[in-house]
């Protein structure tokens, strides 16, 4: 590949000196020709008409973000304001990262990834997540499919004075040398891909050998934490945003219409499966984020009280925490820390050859505290046996609650049935004997 028509521009880093491509054209071997404009290389003419589409759904809704003020999905350090798509554009309060993004501090300070320096960054958005670990130490390479979006993210990284890698692309149209990288992270971007499979295999050829791979990605199957949620919601929609709903009907009419992007949730089903199949799961730690979002109200609702706001992020975290241990095969989110073990790749090939049953999936191990002292079986079988505790619990309520309505049932037909009308007769008699 070559480069023609450069523009290069010199930007201060907080590191030093870089020079970089502000415009330009990169020409490739095979005749192709892809742009760099803004400083940013472009793969999207190669994009198929869905992703174009996928791709547009999500230009738009993050550049709207910025357009009234929203920035959290640029930083962690700037507050997300999750209620700003209904009118409520209060963000949460400056907060320390550990306490709001813990996932994002726990996979990048997590000892397997931390064995590596060079990073890739899968589908980041406004680039939050990519500016995280850059921050962190790791040397960064991030791309998004939708390209206002990654130029903004890049535009925000240079005016924090940190260097991120930013391409416009996607897995389906972008390669990477063989062990490129010493590790990958994919945050709420692997549901999108349809072809899941096959992108994670070219993305086991760029990871290294022994290499990370931290994934997170939204589960949503505890119908506990749906019905809590919803209660929050609810009394939020009543008693918090009324207060302070201050975009206009106009501003919101510019919000994308479709109910969801082209690809959402393409595959949602098959990211556990496939990282269990294709790389050897160290990790995989179900959540639950169904308060994630209280203390914000809570502060709002207080008139925004910083002391009321950790008070209520504390006991949030412990509901969640609480409702996770009570029901461990339940989350609404789920974080995988895998490793790309040459041999669990060979494993699994040759168990596809001679049709083979797959060992036991490691994602159903979760393992509930990486820096825990206990034993993980232990840990696990604790786990698991509060959870079958509390269905227990549920059956055996289910069961009175049916013995109930059984007796209620059998009484009124005793008051109703011939014995009852005959001892009623009898007590007639017996008063009007005593009254004679």
């Amino acid at each position: 590949m070559r480069l023609a028509d450069a523009q290069l521009e010199t930007v201060t880093y907080n590191d030093g000196l870089r020079e970089e491509i502000r415009e330009g054209i990169v020409k490739c071997d095979c005749g192709r020709s892809y742009p760099v404009a803004d400083f940013v290389l472009s793969f999207a003419d190669l994009f198929s008409p869905i992703l174009k589409q996928e791709a547009a759904f999500w230009e738009r809704y993050y550049l709207w973000l910025l357009e009234h003020g929203s920035y959290g999905f640029h930083d962690l350090r700037c507050g997300l304001a999750p209620y700003i798509t209904v009118g409520v554009p209060e963000p949460f309060p400056a907060a320390d990262t550990l306490d709001r993004y813990d996932i994002h501090y726990q996979v990048a300070e997590h000892p397997l990834v931390r064995q590596g320096r060079t990073l890739l960054d899968i589908g980041v958005g406004l680039g939050w997540t990519s500016l995280h670990f850059a921050r962190a130490g790791y040397k960064v390479v991030a791309f998004e499919p939708s390209l206002g979006t990654v130029k903004a993210a890049k535009r925000y990284a240079m005016g924090q004075g940190i260097f991120v890698e930013y391409i416009c692309a996607s897995l389906e149209t972008i390669s990477f040398a063989p062990a490129s990288f010493d590790t990958v992270t994919a945050f709420h971007s692997l549901h999108h891909v349809p072809d899941l499979e096959a992108a994670l295999r070219e993305v086991k050829i760029w990871l290294r050998p022994e290499g990370a791979l931290a994934v997170d990605e939204h589960v949503g199957n505890s119908r506990l934490a749906a019905m809590l949620g919803a209660e929050m919601h609810r009394w939020a929609e009543s008693e918090v945003f009324p207060r302070y709903r201050s975009l206009p009907p106009e501003a919101l009419a510019d919000l994308p219409q479709e109910p969801h992007s082209a690809l959402e949730d393409s595959s949602v089903d098959k990211v556990a499966p496939c990282l269990s199949k294709l790389f050897e799961v160290q990790e995989a730690r179900p959540r639950h984020v169904f308060l994630d979002h209280y203390p914000l109200l809570y502060y709002l609702d207080t008139g925004r009280d910083a002391t009321a706001y950790k008070h209520a992020l504390a006991i949030a975290n412990q509901i969640q925490e609480m409702v996770r241990r009570v029901d461990p095969d339940g989350g609404d989110y789920i974080t995988i820390i895998a490793k790309n073990s040459p041999q669990s790749a060979i494993d699994t090939q040759e168990r596809e050859d001679t049709g083979q049953e797959p060992p036991p999936s490691e994602v159903d191990n979760v393992t509930p505290d990486a820096d825990s002292s206990l034993p993980l079986q232990e840990l696990v079988s604790q786990l698991t046996a509060q959870g079958a505790w509390a269905r227990s619990l549920e059956q055996e309520l289910q069961r009175k609650n049916s013995e109930i309505a059984q007796l209620r049932i059998a009484v009124q037909r005793l008051e109703s049935g011939r014995v009852m009308r005959l001892l009623r007769l009898v007590r007639k008699a017996r008063a009007r004997s005593r009254n004679a």
